[in-house]
């Protein structure tokens, strides 16, 4: 399937769960739905469980907790954007932009140096929140 439809099917499929948690979620004010809010905690908690970054104490990398974090991330962005946008804007604009980072090319396996995965998942968050 080529990205554009397979990005509107996640998004598609995104909408369809939020709906069933809140008929009316795309409506509700900031206060209800503070996707900003999740968006961070959820970049705070990959960090925090996928980096080994405290170095006053051993730590092992936990590259699945830190997938799972990301992933999370994402489906909180997903849900912000739903809000303002359509589906269909939102394929093209990953269609030729993808979205946020080229996630296609990233490979972390045998990587490090954590400074890559503060990197992007800082990039990550800002560019949701609209950082530069």
């Amino acid at each position: 399937m080529e990205n554009k439809k397979l990005f509107y099917k996640l998004l598609s499929l995104q909408d369809d769960f939020n709906s069933k948690v809140n008929k009316n979620w795309k409506n509700e004010s900031k206060d209800d739905f503070d996707w900003a809010t999740c968006i961070m905690c959820e970049g705070a908690e990959s960090i925090d469980t996928g980096l080994t970054y405290k170095h006053w104490k051993k730590q092992e990398l936990d590259m699945l907790n830190f997938q799972v974090e990301v992933v999370d991330m994402w489906h909180f962005i997903m849900a912000q954007h739903l809000v303002k946008y359509s589906k269909e804007y939102l394929s093209d604009v990953y269609n030729y932009n993808y979205m946020y980072c080229d996630l296609e090319n990233v490979d972390y396996n045998g990587v490090s140096d954590n400074k890559l995965f503060k990197r992007d998942i800082k990039m990550l968050v800002h560019s949701s929140l609209g950082y530069d």
